[in-house]
């Protein structure tokens, strides 16, 4: 990576920060949010991702050079307001990820889920059982996959709001890669590409992944089967169209 200048001490850390912020921001000037409830989310936020490393309440309280209750008010709030998505859609999905290698057992499940209490992963064992997508082994506390190679799809608002954190989440990590890593180009991959499309075929690129990328991804995840040598990779694929401003019909 070329810089035209030495940055000082911090500062790509804090360019970094400031541009992940802005599409935050953009969101909130767009709903008219109060800078007050922006710094609230903000703090509510810190706390899950503190909470998530495994620091204590106490810890994660001097972290946030906060009292002791406005880490448990911060914790109420998560809690109440923002866990349904990460509970509901993004952990039966990293199960499912999981398991597609081949049956693991529950206690293993829990020790690599760390960032999730034992209850929360029973549960979402359990929906998933009820819902036909995973089953338990016959013989031992251990689950299965039913349906290798699904796309959760849905409609409803958790749900979508889930695939949103995941994308944030392959999206922050990759940034870390990229920035920060000593090899970047062997561990994350990011281009932007601007084009035009006409409205007749724009569902080209949604048939693009349902016939060209998820086929060929699959392909390339069955390879990984009894392989030593594996990489748990995360890729998103989105696109954002607008008609042209410059076009004659204001298309």
């Amino acid at each position: 990576m070329v810089w035209n200048r030495d940055l000082e001490k911090g500062e790509l850390e804090e360019r970094l920060i400031y541009s992940l912020l802005r599409p935050a921001v953009r969101l909130a000037m767009r709903s008219r949010l109060p800078m007050k409830e922006l710094i609230r989310l903000a703090k509510i936020a810190y706390f899950q991702e503190l909470r998530a490393v495994g620091l204590t309440l106490q810890e994660t309280a001097d972290a946030l050079d906060a009292s002791l209750p406005t880490a448990a008010r911060l914790s109420k709030d998560l809690k109440r307001n923002f866990l349904r998505p990460e509970l509901e859609h993004q952990l039966p999905q990293r199960l499912e990820f999981m398991l597609w290698a081949g049956p693991l057992s529950r206690a293993r499940l829990h020790q690599v889920l760390t960032d999730h209490p034992p209850h929360d992963v029973d549960e979402a064992l359990e929906a998933m059982v009820k819902e036909g997508r995973v089953a338990k082994v016959e013989g031992g506390d251990a689950f299965e996959l039913q349906a290798p190679k699904v796309r959760m799809v849905s409609d409803e608002w958790y749900a979508r709001i889930g695939s949103l954190n995941h994308i944030l989440d392959n999206l922050s990590q990759t940034v870390t890669t990229r920035f920060f890593d000593t090899e970047p180009s062997q561990h994350a991959f990011a281009r932007n590409l601007n084009l035009r499309v006409p409205s007749a075929i724009l569902d080209r690129l949604h048939r693009l992944y349902e016939e060209v990328l998820w086929p060929s991804l699959v392909a390339i995840d069955e390879e990984s089967v009894d392989q030593d040598d594996v990489h748990d990779v995360r890729l998103t694929f989105f696109w954002h169209a607008k008609p042209q401003e410059d076009s004659p019909d204001g298309r």
